[in-house]
């Protein structure tokens, strides 16, 4: 009796091992996110932080088959709300990845100064102009992270910006279901004065402009 053969070809091995490396690479982010986000929950909605970055990674995921975006969006809280560096992440990962998250970091001092600029400057007649019932403190907290998010969105690379898009679009669907009114008119508010500017501002591509219309469908 002639033996039954099985042939691989080398391109089905490749796709293997090109699938196996995406999916070890894709557990450790999880993991490693896990990890360093342990014990933190969502503000606005009271569960474990790690669902927000795993929900972003999806919203990629639908978008890309690029495994470095889907990583750097599991990763992308990371430094600000962590002990982690963009060193760590680059040593762990690698340096594309490392610098998705730079480009995704908020950087804490920049945006507090620009905040005290804006409360040293602004006129009432400019902070009446801002339609959210909080206090005046509040208000131009919110005009200096508008101010802030859409400058560096505007300088971001084309995947970092659907990144920030993604984050944004889960940020703000669990805003609406969620928080409470004061805290969602204001970052609804915050999210209109951010998309309105990028738009004129920037040429978005075809993922961008449909998460920032899935966005404005909700706001």
């Amino acid at each position: 009796m002639k033996e039954d053969r099985c042939y691989v070809t080398s391109g089905v091995l490749n796709d293997i091992v090109v699938n196996m490396f995406h999916e070890n690479i894709l557990w450790d982010a999880k993991k490693f996110a896990f990890e360093k986000h342990k014990g933190q929950r969502r503000k606005d909605e009271g569960k474990p932080y790690i669902v927000h970055p795993l929900r972003v990674s999806s919203i990629i995921e639908k978008l890309t088959h690029s495994i470095e975006l889907q990583v750097a969006a599991i990763l992308h809280d990371l430094v600000e709300d962590s002990d982690v560096t963009i060193k760590d992440i680059e040593k762990k990962f690698n340096k594309r990845i490392a610098s998705l998250v730079q480009e995704l970091s908020t950087d804490g001092k920049a945006l507090d100064k620009l905040w005290e600029d804006i409360k040293k400057e602004i006129k009432q007649e400019d902070l009446d102009k801002v339609d959210i019932q909080v206090d005046n403190d509040q208000k131009t907290k919110r005009l200096a992270k508008s101010r802030y998010l859409l400058n560096k969105m505007l300088g971001m690379s084309d995947d970092a910006l659907t990144i920030k898009l993604a984050d944004r679009l889960d940020n703000i669907t669990s805003a609406i279901r969620k928080s409470q009114e004061k805290f969602r008119e204001a970052y609804k508010w915050e999210t209109r004065q951010i998309l309105t500017n990028l738009e004129k501002q920037r040429a978005l591509t075809q993922n961008q402009q449909f998460l920032a219309d899935a966005i404005k469908k909700i706001i």
